[in-house]
């Protein structure tokens, strides 16, 4: 009897250790309820279910803004305070319902700097905003689009609104029908350029030749390539093939070394002479000539419509808004902003709630740490007495 009463002493004890580790958690629990109840009093708000879901809103927009700025500041090499400025882009475009949530138009911010460098605020806002766009109407991603982009800022010296735009307009009128609009115009930008091509009038020439019959508008790009190396080597046969055409050598690769308008406007004289010409044989020879194999796999017919677009503009400015407005304007994005404008003026709550929580959850923590302890020391009969 002595055994049996020593041993159901040892089982009240443990027992007992045990209910007073499972009062300090509730006593910790409670202390989280009443500091939670304080906010919620101060905000003239009870802690209910909707301040439940308002609170994890705010805290999960903290926590996503607060990676996002870790984010750009390590992955751009940037200041802190920077870094926050990029933030606030960040958070209005995400505000308008574009992306997944701050962390994504954080690493979208990253990207469009890798690509096009560094823009305004507003510039870079609009940048994101308008790959967004691109993506949701023609399946582009952010990468290609911006790496596109930014060439054509460095080599026609254009604005990132304009790059985008002359995009834009580009898949709108079917210039990605043979999927490589983005890698012609990363790739030949330079050599429209050197022909005194604006973006616009490179973009013009590239659909000419697609709707003349190109199979791939990378052929177009790459004609204009071949011409812009041929008309400045001062090759014996590049003078001989200007000489056939009708012209002075000299002089012809005077304008084309020149660049601009003078460079434009031989271009065209070249293209019309050689469409002028009556021998197919000999236009064949010519153009082969001056346009190398690219002659042959486009022919004349492409070559000509491609006059059409050297000196046209078209409606460029304020493509890419227009398109994102169709886009942006569903009734499920006006939800999507209301909601975030909601969820993102609550991130100043979501920083005191996650102060908050740096206080209370340690101690917790360990009460949770002492309770579980206590609990693997019972043995079986002593578990299942307290489960029951």
């Amino acid at each position: 009897m002595a055994v049996v009463r020593t041993l159901q002493a040892n089982i009240t004890a443990d027992i007992s250790q045990f209910q007073r580790s499972m009062q300090r958690a509730q006593a910790a629990m409670q202390s989280v309820s009443d500091r939670m109840t304080n906010v919620g009093e101060q905000l003239s708000i009870g802690v209910t279910a909707p301040l439940m879901g308002v609170g994890t809103a705010a805290i999960s927009m903290a926590k996503d803004f607060s990676a996002g700025i870790a984010k750009m500041q390590a992955g751009m090499n940037i200041t802190k305070d920077e870094a926050l400025e990029l933030g606030e882009v960040a958070k209005k475009v995400w505000k308008e319902g574009i992306g997944e949530d701050i962390k994504d138009i954080s690493n979208q911010i990253i990207t469009v700097t890798q690509n096009m460098g560094k823009l305004n605020q507003q510039d870079l806002a609009d940048v994101v905003k308008g790959a967004d766009t691109l993506s949701k109407v023609f399946g582009l991603e952010l990468n290609e689009v911006t790496r596109s982009a930014g060439v054509m800022m460095k080599n026609f010296g254009i604005t990132s609104s304009n790059a985008m735009d002359v995009i834009t307009v580009g898949m709108q009128r079917g210039g990605d029908y043979s999927e490589d609009l983005l890698d012609t115009l990363r790739e030949y930008s330079p050599h429209f350029n050197k022909m005194g091509l604006s973006a616009e009038n490179a973009m013009n020439v590239l659909l000419a030749g697609a709707e003349g019959g190109a199979f791939m508008i990378d052929k177009v790009g790459d004609a204009i390539k071949e011409i812009t190396i041929r008309s400045r080597d001062m090759s014996t046969g590049t003078a001989e093939a200007f000489k056939n055409l009708g012209f002075d050598a000299e002089t012809m690769f005077k304008n084309f070394g020149a660049g601009g308008d003078q460079a434009k406007s031989a271009l065209t004289k070249v293209i019309t002479a050689l469409t002028n010409i009556q021998d197919p044989l000999k236009q064949n020879a010519l153009g082969v000539q001056l346009f190398g194999t690219q002659f042959e796999d486009l022919e004349i017919d492409v070559i000509k419509a491609m006059t059409s677009g050297i000196n046209a503009v078209g409606e460029f400015e304020g493509a890419t808004k227009e398109a994102g407005k169709v886009i942006n304007e569903t009734f499920g994005m006006e939800m999507k902003k209301m909601w975030r404008e909601v969820v993102a003026e609550l991130r100043p709550f979501g920083i005191e709630l996650m102060k908050l929580a740096k206080q209370i959850l340690p101690p917790l923590k360990n009460e949770v740490r002492f309770l579980i302890n206590t609990y693997n020391k019972l043995n079986d009969a002593q578990k299942i007495n307290i489960l029951k």
